[in-house]
Parts: structure tokens; sequence; C-alpha cells
């Protein structure tokens, strides 16, 4: 028997397998729209599962170099307890079950990325599955908007590029599309910068994530584009600077931030004034407030996990029914939380987010390196995209924010710390 399975280990732990799996991994989730339209949910569950048992393997074949004192941080362990514990109240267990397996799932497959890959491998993977994504994405929509002139029903492309937009791809909607080619851009830019691809390669592919935000036409396309290019620009700014001045200004720009956040929230009736007079988030207003009345009636631990939503049970029947449009989530996390987990849940997210955006930013100012910047800035489009879409919670979204947080915490930790001090004693 162990001279079947030691070559079967050595196998699957070997770093070109890793990777694979690992690009396959990406892969799966991020074109989780285009696999569920192909395959059914039936086929997305089985070959997450498959990549759920092979993560397994490779994990178990790697051990030696796992360190395990970071793989999970507890942010994320805190939010996914609360998916889970929130079967207990929960008005539809039977979907809150179904919801939370997806959840820790996805959250597996982050997890074992970032315990088995270093940072550069990460962003490797991500930028080679959306530059085959956005260009498949492009191909698809010229062919639907200027070839046949039809929309591909089926993949939700209703092929308006001829008249400049806006495109969805492969991705179902603008939004995720608008993600994708943020997070796309960033990890173009740092392959371009440690010459990972040629140049050729890089502009191009610059190019192509651009173009696919110009086309998408969306304002989630301008808060998480301008999100990820405002850290990215102060980070590069910051690492000028002298270091007893980096701390300095780290700090006023926190607390500009705090600033702003009040200053926001005491001024909200001129916000959604602001938020009404733009078409699209005018059409989000309505709903957020349809989502806050029923959150209020379980305010403290909320409905129920389900993570993307199930129109068929309440209250997310209801609120479908109010618009006669179905409506997949609450098209911002944190309205979302609230509805399904309620102000507790609002709290873990805020944490988890603040927590992992906290080390990034850390992370990028201590290492000189280029790749260093990459969670942070990949941290910040999330929180913009957080705002405007709930993606941050379900699928790719998630998918990198557990990355990104299983990265920062293994790089700056006080557990990380803990362990190197007792390594030297």
């Amino acid at each position: 028997m162990t001279a079947i399975v030691a070559p079967l280990l050595a196998f699957v732990g070997h770093a070109r397998f890793v990777q694979a799996w690992a690009t396959c991994a990406v892969a799966a989730i991020a074109l989780s729209h285009l696999v569920r339209q192909l395959s059914g949910w039936a086929g997305y569950v089985a070959l997450l599962g498959a990549l759920l048992a092979l993560g397994a393997a490779i994990v178990w074949a790697r051990r030696d170099r796992i360190e395990w004192n970071v793989a999970l941080p507890i942010s994320v362990a805190v939010l996914l307890g609360l998916s889970a514990l929130s079967v207990v109240w929960s008005h539809y267990q039977w979907v809150t079950v179904g919801g939370v397996a997806l959840q820790a799932g996805t959250a597996a497959l982050g997890l074992i990325i970032a315990a088995t890959r270093d940072l550069i491998q990460i962003v490797r993977v991500v930028g080679d599955v959306l530059r085959a994504a956005l260009v498949l994405s492009i191909a698809l929509e010229v062919l639907s908007g200027l070839l046949i002139d039809m929309p591909i029903v089926f993949l939700g492309i209703r092929g308006d590029l001829a008249d400049g937009g806006p495109i969805q791809g492969v991705f179902g909607d603008q939004a995720a599309l608008s993600l994708a080619a943020t997070i796309a851009a960033a990890s173009f830019a740092v392959e371009l910068r440690t010459r990972s691809v040629t140049r050729l390669t890089g502009v191009l592919s610059l190019v192509l994530a651009g173009a696919s935000l110009l086309f998408a036409s969306s304002i989630v396309a301008v808060i998480t584009a301008g999100a990820a290019l405002a850290i990215g620009s102060l980070l590069s700014a910051l690492r000028r600077a002298a270091p007893e001045t980096r701390s300095i200004a780290s700090a006023a720009l926190l607390l500009l931030a705090v600033v702003l956040a009040l200053t926001a929230y005491l001024s909200r009736a001129g916000v959604l004034l602001l938020i009404n007079d733009h078409r699209e988030l005018a059409v989000r207003l309505p709903v957020w407030r349809e989502v806050v009345q029923y959150a209020e009636l379980q305010s403290v631990l909320g409905w129920g996990w389900t993570g993307l939503w199930r129109t068929d049970i309440p209250p997310f029947l209801a609120i479908d029914q109010t618009f006669l449009l179905e409506q997949s989530s609450a098209r911002n996390a944190f309205f979302d939380v609230w509805l399904q987990l309620g102000l507790v849940g609002v709290m873990a997210l805020v944490v988890l987010l603040g927590l992992a955006f906290g080390r990034g930013w850390l992370l990028a100012l201590r290492q000189r390196t280029i790749v260093a910047r990459w969670p942070a800035v990949v941290l910040a489009a999330l929180i913009g995209f957080s705002t405007v879409d709930s993606g941050v919670l379900v699928g790719f979204g998630w998918l990198l924010l557990v990355v990104c947080a299983a990265k920062t915490s293994g790089a700056v930790s006080w557990r990380s710390r803990a362990a190197v001090e007792a390594t030297r004693r």
C-alpha cells in the first residue's frame, strides 16, 4: 500500500502539479457563472468537490512545508463560524447548510492556495486566469454585438458592444466583470514590473483590462478601480519617503479616512441624494431600503446565512416580488451581511476587511518588492466593491479576500512573530 501511496503523494506534491491545481481552482471560482451555465449547479459542486479532494491531498503531501500557525486567519474563522452557527436560528436551515458549505469550500480553496503558493506565484495564477477570461469575454462580446448582432442568452451576454456597452463577458454581470478587470490590471502591472511576462504581453494585457473596464460602463468599475489606483499611488509615494515619515503619513491617512467616514455618515441624507442622482446607483437605492426594512426585523443575528439569495424563500421572496426582478444579492456586502447575519455579522466583516487591509498596508511598506503591494491594492478594490455589490461574500471576491487575508496574516501577524521567536529559542 505504501508503495502505491508514496508515489501518488510525491506526484500531487510536486510544484508543477500544485501550480496547475491552483490555476484550475482560481479558474473554477472566477468563471463560476460560466461553469454553472454550462454544467448546472450539480456540475459546479462536483468540480469544487474534486478540487477540494485534490487540495487536501496536496496539503498532506506538503504538510512539512506549510506554516500551520498562520494558515487560517482568526478573522476569517470568526466569519465562517458565525455563518455556520446561524444554522441554529436560521429561518431556512437546509438552505443555510448549503450556503455555508459553499462558502467554506471556497474559503478552503483560498487557504490551500495561500498556504502552498508564494505571493508572486499567486499573482501569476490570477493573472493567467483573468487574462484568458477577459480574452474570452471580449471575443464573445464581439461575436454577439458585432458579428451575429444578437444576445447569447444562456451566458447573459446582451450584445451591446456596438453601442459602447455595457458588457458582461463570461462573468454574468457588469459588476463582476468590473471586479475581475480591476484585479487583472493590478496583477498584470505586477507581472510587467517583475518581468514575469514579456513586455508586449504585459502591455497588451493592461490594454485588455482597461478596455474591459471601459466597456463595462459601470459605476462599480469607477469605484473599484479608483480605490485600487488610489491605494497603489499612495503606497508608491510612501515607499519613497523616509521610514519615520511613513509612520506619520500612515497615521494621518488613517485619521483622514475615519473623519471622511464620520462625515459621510453624518451627511448621509446628502449622500443619498447624490446616489439618487446617479442612474446606476439609483437602481440600487430602493433595494437597499427594502433590505434594511427586513434586516431590522432580525437586527442582531439576521435571518440566517445563504450567500447567494434564494428568491423562493422569505425574506428574499418578498424583496424579489417588490421589484419584479430576480435579485441575487443586496448589491452591498454590508447590507447583505446585516440581513443574513445581523449586526454581529457586520462587525465580523468589518474586522476581517480592516485587519486584512491593515496588514496588507504594513506588508507593502515593510517590503521593498512590487509584489508586496498586490494584497493591499486587491483588498482596496474589494472594499470599494463591497459598497456597491455583495460579490466579496461569495465566489471570486470571497476567494480573493481569503487568499489576501491569509497571506498578509502570515507576513504581518503576532502569531508569525511568536513562531519566529519560538524557533529562535
